[in-house]
């Protein structure tokens, strides 16, 4: 009984989830404004030239141009390869290129520049603030604001087999918890880069966050430190033995002074 409830409160998550990505990717209908200018003889509308744009799409380098059009065609010649080495794929082609060979790109991008450049000009005489544009970010300070995509992670949860059913408030707090203690231990593990003068973030920034607040002790266990950065037995057992045997060997009931008499 237990497993059959379990399965359906599984099969309810992966509905949820199928259902949010099939409303993000389809486009919602539009009404018709009543205010709008339309062309009559083929019934659409006409755009007025002193209409807002929404924003301003930065122009792209010559690189991403050479990335947007060979990279469909790199994932169909190396089947199977992730997303981090079919890129190293694309820097590595990109690299040989000859110059002659990358010149489309070239063009491409200052025709993308170019084209920013005019719309920005439109802007800027419509008196709209162009840096108010290009910075608009939505805050993820904001309580309501989840990065995380919450079916998702409504899923994860399920996977438990003590889990039989999820509220939404409960999948909330849980991937708000999630994105607090990402940013906590990124934070912290960034502070280990500056130290070190980077600004990456290695694996070992990662492990020495962990091995250094106790807030994050529970997760030694599963990130153990590095055999570099600490002796192992066998090792600790030998610089103990080396230590004994070049120590100088005096009787347990030698004087003080013994130690100080010239030979």
């Amino acid at each position: 009984m237990e497993d059959e409830q379990r399965d359906e409160s599984i099969h309810e998550a992966l509905e949820e989830e199928t259902k949010e990505e099939v409303e993000e990717e389809t486009p919602q209908e539009v009404e018709p404004d009543p205010n709008e200018d339309v062309d009559m003889e083929n019934e659409e509308p006409v755009e007025r030239s002193d209409k807002e744009p929404t924003k301003l799409v930065k122009p792209q380098s010559a690189y991403f141009h050479f990335l947007a059009a060979n990279r469909a065609k790199f994932a169909e010649e190396n089947p199977g390869v992730g997303i981090g080495p079919l890129q190293k794929l694309l820097s590595t082609r990109w690299n040989e290129l000859t110059p002659e060979e990358k010149e489309p790109f070239v063009e491409l991008a200052a025709a993308d520049k170019e084209r920013y450049r005019k719309e920005e000009q439109a802007l800027i005489e419509q008196g709209i603030d162009i840096s108010a544009l290009s910075n608009k970010k939505i805050s993820t300070t904001d309580e309501n604001t989840l990065t995380l995509p919450l079916a998702r992670v409504k899923r994860i949860v399920m996977t438990d087999p003590d889990v039989q059913k999820l509220s939404k408030d409960a999948s909330l707090a849980i991937a708000k918890a999630t994105e607090q203690f990402i940013q906590f231990l990124a934070a912290k593990s960034y502070d280990s880069a500056s130290i070190s003068k980077r600004k990456t973030i290695k694996d070992s920034d990662v492990l020495q966050a962990i091995h250094s607040h106790t807030m994050l002790d529970w997760l030694r266990d599963d990130f153990p430190e590095k055999s570099s950065t600490k002796l192992q037995p066998q090792q600790q057992q030998s610089a103990s033995k080396s230590a004994t045997e070049t120590a100088p060997s005096l009787p347990s009931n030698a004087r003080i002074t013994s130690y100080f008499t010239r030979e």
